[in-house]
């Protein structure tokens, strides 16, 4: 039996100690009180508890989950609720109450136990116990996936990557079966928190592998080319699992935009808070896209880059960190799209890698990979070359500068991911309900409801459709959490397009509804409406709907399943007949006979659609609607923005009304309809534009009137349409 080393112990204790330090100084609320605190009450953050707590606490163990996108409900891969870390609190129903501390403490000591990983890295090349633990200590502090803690938390998770890296090393150094045994496992289990970074370890492991017995060729043999095989189960479970056990069809099989969520050299190298901002003479201005790439090195490890490459002339590199730099430098040009980009050239473009549309979170295997490569290359430079100057001073010497650097630079990083996040009360726990949720919940388990319907409607994760999330979308999913009703809405990701366009069609009261017949009981619909609605069907809905109460700011309305579901094509009061085309001072109806009416049009040109002069209407809130026509169900064709632009005292401004595919769709068209408020004294340009599609179509049905007007056409004696829907389809 091997004895365990008593001064190993001493430095990974250390370890653990300095980096629950380091995280202490901004995120202590969480690390001491962690089942009390949510890092948000909004956006991507609370859907990630909702899915999470509530398949914890109501569902059953198992991979279809209730709760958002009802009445089809989800799998439960695709919901980011972390289903291995969730199955286990499941299995141990003595953990459920403090499941989101427990998520909390897990991703925290991922992270800190990252530099433990780093510290077994170092000792395979046998770098300077000092060099190594200052090393370890400053790479967990800069982390790219930290900054996933404010909502993506099944992404936050660390520790994969690094035990990926080590067991690949280890299979190199000590060529024991174990450790491709090992990173299968970690490849498994990271699969089953997030997708992303299954593949991405995966990957890692399989070119890792494979490049390095590219340097032995002479030696590969049966077992070998057997161990690279057995790399790849972790994306055949995976695959295998999912063909098993996902019902849902017709998923979207591209995502919206693959290009987009990239990295670049600046959003890896350039500095991009404090203080050393501007450094290189070159601005790092984050945003939403560039925030997914983001994976900064650390002005450290750009300086000790800069060594390294100087001083790798003097000394031979040593084959595991060639093959490291190979496989790093691969993903960080995977990261800014340039493999995809070679692929597409070749007309390669294997399915599974066009399902991750967030390329710049690659960038991460860079990251943890050049540390190593930097450490190692300088320990056995100091130890070749410097040897008789002292080289224990220089080791210490460049981990303190490296660590206190990564310290400065994590300070700021640190101090700008708490601030927002981790100020909320943990809503999922009945003791933290505020006054007006625990009267919400009172009026609501009164009576009998099958599902909630929040309004403004919200339904995300298509990559085709997209009803954007209002703080109604947050409230509905702690309602419904508290109240084990199920959301007619979803947030997920590659819902399925049947599923959504049913889901959606809820709304209008025009088109039969057999699918939703058949999986509604008779319990009525709980509707909450929190906000302005600027979609016409939903006051419409609103109309039909009986009032309850007015509880804070939020309104609660019910309705009766068979008036939601029932055709209400027959009522027509204060209708007008606008079958011709019409002009007048508040009512425009057109079929122009100028593109883009009636004439395929590219959907990348500006294309005005209709030119409102001032004072030649009156103010007041309109309804503008049109036919929106395409030659096939491609985001090409059907990807365009309906934009108003208005002029006023000598400017102008763009009001965005979002894209044309959020609307109800037809065989080969979509039906839009927006509110929008209008003033006289200005003057309107209403056009169509995507910058980034290059399809095909043209309107048809153009109609402009007040909100308060409905309308309806006919053909040949017979009401073909109301309000534009049509009535026989």
């Amino acid at each position: 039996m091997k004895k365990i080393n008593s001064n190993t112990i001493f430095w990974h204790l250390g370890l653990l100690l300095f980096s629950f330090l380091f995280f202490s100084v901004q995120f202590y609320e969480v690390l001491f009180s962690p089942n009390s605190l949510l890092a948000t009450a909004s956006g991507d953050g609370i859907h990630g508890y909702y899915s999470y707590i509530n398949h914890i606490l109501n569902n059953k163990i198992g991979v279809h989950t209730n709760g958002l996108n009802y009445p089809f409900g989800e799998h439960l891969i695709y919901t980011d609720a972390q289903p291995f870390l969730a199955t286990i609190i499941q299995l141990l129903p003595f953990l459920k109450p403090y499941a989101i501390g427990i998520m909390h403490l897990v991703l925290f000591f991922s992270f800190m136990l990252c530099a433990n990983v780093y510290f077994k890295i170092f000792e395979l090349f046998n770098v300077n116990k000092i060099l190594a633990f200052c090393s370890a200590l400053a790479i967990i502090l800069l982390s790219p996936q930290l900054g996933r803690l404010g909502g993506h938390f099944a992404l936050a998770f660390s520790l994969p990557i690094p035990l990926c890296i080590y067991f690949s090393l280890s299979f190199y150094f000590k060529g024991q079966q174990k450790y491709i045994y090992y990173a299968i496992f970690i490849s498994v289990l990271a699969f089953f928190t997030h997708p992303y970074l299954g593949l991405g370890t995966t990957l890692f492991s399989l070119l890792f592998y494979f490049i390095s017995q590219v340097f032995q060729i002479k030696k590969i043999n049966f077992q070998k080319a057997l161990n690279f095989i057995l790399l790849l189960l972790p994306i055949v479970i995976f695959k295998g699992f999912m063909y098993l056990t996902d019902t849902h069809f017709n998923r979207p099989s591209i995502p919206y935009g693959e290009t987009i969520y990239i990295s670049s050299f600046k959003s890896v190298f350039i500095p991009y808070y404090k203080p050393f901002i501007g450094v290189f003479g070159l601005t790092n201005e984050l945003n939403a896209d560039s925030w997914e790439g983001l994976s900064y090195i650390g002005i450290a490890m750009c300086l000790l880059i800069v060594i390294t490459l100087i001083i790798s002339f003097k000394i031979k590199i040593n084959s595991p960190i060639l093959t490291l730099i190979i496989v790093s430098v691969f993903f960080l040009l995977f990261s800014f799209g340039y493999i995809s980009n070679i692929l597409k050239v070749l007309g390669i473009q294997p399915m599974a890698l066009k399902q991750f549309r967030g390329l710049g979170r690659f960038a991460w295997y860079f990251y943890y990979c050049a540390p190593i490569i930097v450490i190692v290359v300088i320990n056995d430079f100091i130890k070749i070359k410097l040897n008789s100057y002292k080289p224990n001073l220089i080791y210490i010497s460049i981990g303190l500068i490296f660590l206190s650097f990564n310290i400065i630079e994590a300070n700021e990083y640190h101090r700008n991911i708490k601030g927002p996040i981790f100020n909320e009360q943990n809503y999922f726990l009945e003791n933290k309900f505020t006054k007006e949720q625990k009267e919400i919940i009172s009026v609501v388990k009164a009576k009998s409801y099958q599902a909630i319907l929040p309004l403004p409607f919200y339904h995300l994760g298509s990559e085709v459709y997209h009803r954007a999330l209002k703080d109604v979308a947050h409230l509905s999913m702690i309602i419904s959490f508290q109240t084990k009703l199920p959301i007619i809405g979803h947030l997920g990701s590659r819902t399925s397009l049947n599923e959504t366009e049913t889901s959606i069609g809820v709304l209008n009261e025009y088109r039969e509804k057999p699918i939703l017949k058949k999986l509604f009981n008779e319990k009525p619909i709980l509707i909450i409406q929190q906000g302005d609605l600027i979609k016409p069907e939903e006051e419409r809905l609103l109309n039909k709907a009986k009032y309850i109460s007015e509880i804070g700011n939020l309104k609660l309305f019910e309705i009766d399943v068979n008036t939601l579901l029932n055709v209400n094509s027959n009522v027509l009061t204060n209708f007008l007949n606008l079958s011709n085309d019409t002009i007048s001072k508040n009512v425009i109806k057109i079929n122009n006979a100028k593109t883009p009416f009636y004439k395929w049009t590219s959907t990348k040109d500006f294309n005005k659609l209709l030119t409102l002069d001032s004072n030649s209407f009156e103010s007041g809130n309109y309804i503008v609607t049109f036919r929106y026509h395409f030659k096939q169900f491609n985001l090409k064709d059907i990807n365009s923005h309906f934009i108003v632009e208005s002029y006023k005292n000598k400017g102008n401004n763009w009001d965005f009304f979002g894209d044309i595919h959020y609307s109800q769709r037809y065989p080969n068209y979509f039906v839009f309809e927006q509110k929008i408020k209008l003033d006289s004294k200005s003057k309107y340009v209403f056009f169509i534009n995507h910058d980034m599609s290059d399809g095909t179509y043209f309107i048809s049905n153009f109609c402009l009137r007040p909100d308060t007007l409905n309308y309806f056409e006919k053909r040949n004696g017979k009401i073909v349409s109301i309000n534009n829907y049509p009535i026989n389809n």
